[in-house]
């Protein structure tokens, strides 16, 4: 579920709690590349904190279950698909 970071590499130490929900370990340095923040009073992964999200979030385009967040909005498997399509054909 998270993604494992080299913490050896990493120049300053901050701490690094354990995700409330998976248990991997996370902290400030997980969330540098994502739109999330860190919350050290209830630390979860950046990945937990999207599932949490997404749950019972619906598509923004149909009634299916939400499995992706987009600009538009939850969207499922298949307008997703459709979503990444639109961005492939544009940069070709």
């Amino acid at each position: 579920m998270c993604e494992t970071h080299d913490h050896a590499n990493e120049p300053d130490e901050r701490p690094v709690f354990e995700c409330r929900v998976c248990g991997c370990e996370t902290g400030e340095s997980a969330f540098e590349h994502v739109d999330d923040e860190f919350n050290p009073r209830n630390p979860t992964c950046p990945d937990c904190q999207r599932e949490a999200r997404l749950r019972g979030q619906i598509c923004e385009f149909c009634d299916e279950p939400a499995e992706y967040e987009t600009d538009t909005g939850p969207l499922c498997d298949y307008h997703h698909s459709h979503y990444v399509a639109g961005f492939v054909s544009r940069d070709d």
